[in-house]
């Protein structure tokens, strides 16, 4: 919590496996403005004008969010902090503590709202930056904000989908995989949409990742968004297939599991510690004979000579659709952070349709939900790209000067369950 005041980049590699400390980081990441709000808002009540220093900014906001949104009694929390703080610095706060805890059971959510615009209102009670809102709201009702908006802070409101890790599932195996889930009392789902995925609620998701047909590599969890796409994507026989921004890997498996052996797959990814993970992916997916490539997408080793058939180019974006699983990228949402990923998406478009085949195909997508990384990204390329229809299964992508634009289309939290994506599908003119 600190390194994340100070700004500093965050590593929760090495905390994953201890739900207690990755829980509270998370959630308190994810409400951060709505917990500084709250927590500023009692200090002035207090007279506290003094700017808290960093570590104790983090006792604060932890210590409202377990009182304040779990109901923790005063009298436990101070024990539990007495036991995890060095005791000279517990006792030193513990007074200034008490009577910001005492202060805050006076908090009113209506009084400390109540002059605020319609966007800092939202922002503070969805735990939102502005900036996000101010990019959307041109395109999407207030209503449909808040929806998305709810699911995208809410975990145990939202699905995890499990996608059978063969092509095409056959009856045996799919009777075996739904037997061991209810046996299990799991409660499990086939999807309407795709033949070999399921859902069962977050909240079960625990249980599986226990399961043998988790270990063994026979399921992946993956976002119902990210096997949409491959399925976008439509491989055939006999092509040779770009994964062009691969890592960490989920999009890779599925084109994999639907090509199986019958096609040619080359991955690639810049940065080299994402290859380690996504190699790591691999291994326990059972999935073998693909090259990865540790290169530039921009400016991609390839000979002249060498075109490929389809591209999928999942592009590095601000990852505003993904804030249910990524809550810190929340904070970092800013005009230059966005204008950062336009130049690159915009080089690695250029790059894909160097590398295309005349008539190839291109599949692009970005998890955000900004029109810059979407409509407006692909709009400069039409002279190059030709539009292709895409299924009604997603969302129609937003009006661009009144227009919708051909062969792109948008998923959303409320919509369709998933992460919040911007896809286009493409041909290279000849």
């Amino acid at each position: 919590m600190e390194q994340f005041i100070n700004s500093e980049y965050v590593s929760l590699e090495k905390y994953r496996k201890n739900p207690i400390i990755f829980h509270y980081y998370s959630e308190i990441i994810r409400y951060w403005n709505k917990i500084n709000f709250a927590l500023q808002s009692t200090l002035r009540s207090l007279q506290f004008n003094r700017k808290l220093k960093p570590r104790l900014k983090v006792i604060y906001g932890y210590s409202l969010y377990r009182t304040f949104w779990e109901k923790v009694k005063i009298g436990n929390l101070l024990k539990a902090l007495e036991l995890n703080l060095e005791q000279n610095f517990f006792y030193s706060i513990k007074v200034n503590l008490i009577k910001f805890l005492k202060r805050l059971k006076t908090f009113s959510w209506d009084l400390a709202l109540k002059n605020k615009t319609t966007i800092e209102k939202i922002s503070i009670e969805y735990a939102i930056p502005s900036f996000f809102i101010q990019r959307i709201r041109p395109y999407m009702d207030l209503p449909s904000l808040k929806d998305n908006l709810r699911l995208m802070n809410n975990f145990n409101l939202g699905k995890t989908y499990l996608i059978w890790n063969k092509y095409p599932m056959d009856l045996d195996s799919e009777i075996l995989f739904r037997k061991a889930h209810e046996e299990s009392n799991i409660p499990i789902k086939g999807d309407d949409d795709f033949d070999g995925l399921y859902t069962i609620p977050n909240e079960y998701k625990k249980e599986v990742l226990k399961s043998t047909y988790f270990k063994n590599g026979d399921i992946i969890i993956a976002d119902k968004g990210s096997l949409a796409i491959i399925d976008l994507l439509n491989p055939q026989k006999h092509e040779l297939i770009l994964d062009l921004c691969a890592a960490p890997g989920i999009k890779t498996a599925l084109i994999k599991r639907v090509i199986n052996d019958r096609s040619i797959l080359l991955t690639n990814e810049f940065q080299r510690e994402r290859i380690a993970q996504m190699k790591n992916l691999m291994s326990f997916l059972n999935i073998q004979d693909i090259s990865i490539l540790n290169a530039d997408g921009i400016s991609f080793p390839n000979r002249e000579t060498i075109k490929f058939d389809r591209i999928l180019l999942d592009a590095p974006c601000s990852g505003s659709g993904t804030f249910l699983i990524n809550p810190e990228l929340k904070w970092r949402q800013n005009s230059g952070f966005l204008h950062q990923n336009e130049l690159l998406q915009k080089k690695l478009i250029q790059s894909a349709i160097r590398l295309l085949k005349p008539e190839g195909i291109l599949v692009y997508s970005t998890c955000s939900l900004y029109s810059e990384e979407g409509e407006k990204q692909i709009q400069q390329f039409l002279e190059y790209l030709e539009p292709l229809k895409i299924p009604q299964f997603y969302s129609p992508s937003y009006k661009i000067d009144g227009r919708e634009l051909s062969g792109t289309g948008r998923l959303f939290p409320a919509t369709h369950g998933t992460q919040g994506f911007f896809v286009g599908k493409f041909k290279k003119k000849g």
